[in-house]
């Protein structure tokens, strides 16, 4: 933020931290979880917890190039029997607009 961004060293900075409310199943049902563009940490947060070949992402983000930050993170996940399916939209990688509901 500009605010944090512009505040010395040695400054005030207040920082809370809360338990998350998103719980996967513990019954080792199959996971489909949707990232469209923003919030995808939870659901990496999940798949690492509980990953096997039942997970299944789907996400999206503008351009595989500077938003898919967790690229060879998923490809190994699913090379390695951690993340069942990876399907993925980039909305400005080419002229007609691909978005998550896409797929």
């Amino acid at each position: 933020s500009s605010w944090l961004q512009a505040a010395v060293e040695g400054s005030y900075v207040p920082l809370y931290i809360k338990r998350g409310t998103l719980r996967a199943p513990s019954d080792g049902s199959p996971l489909i979880l949707i990232g469209p563009g923003t919030g995808v940490a939870p659901l990496r947060s999940i798949i690492h917890d509980r990953g096997d070949a039942s997970c299944r992402l789907y996400f999206g983000c503008r351009s595989r190039e500077k938003d898919f930050y967790y690229g060879d993170e998923w490809a190994a996940m699913q090379q390695g029997g951690r993340l069942g399916a990876l399907r993925v939209a980039f909305s400005r990688d080419q002229t007609k607009k691909v978005y998550v509901q896409h797929l």
